[in-house]
């Protein structure tokens, strides 16, 4: 998977909760959040794909042109 940068455009994101993840991760030195995208059962099956959050990075291998348009631009600079 390839990192991906700029910084978190979405606007639910909030100033004063960025990095409490990080914080709640800090005593699991070796932690991992894997996301795979699926497709609804009633949909067309999607491409595999998904996100791979470790140790403040994201790796993801997203074909953006198979997600809603509302989320395609969305981009992350750590966690």
């Amino acid at each position: 998977m390839a990192a991906d940068t700029g910084v978190c455009s979405h606007p639910s994101r909030s100033r004063a909760r960025r990095g409490a993840l990080k914080q709640v991760l800090n005593d699991f030195p070796a932690w991992q959040i894997a996301v795979w995208i699926f497709a609804l059962d009633t949909q067309p099956p999607l491409p595999r794909m998904g996100l791979l959050i470790s140790d403040g990075q994201v790796f993801h291998d997203l074909k953006r042109e198979y997600l809603p348009e509302e989320v395609r631009h969305i981009t992350w600079e750590g966690i």
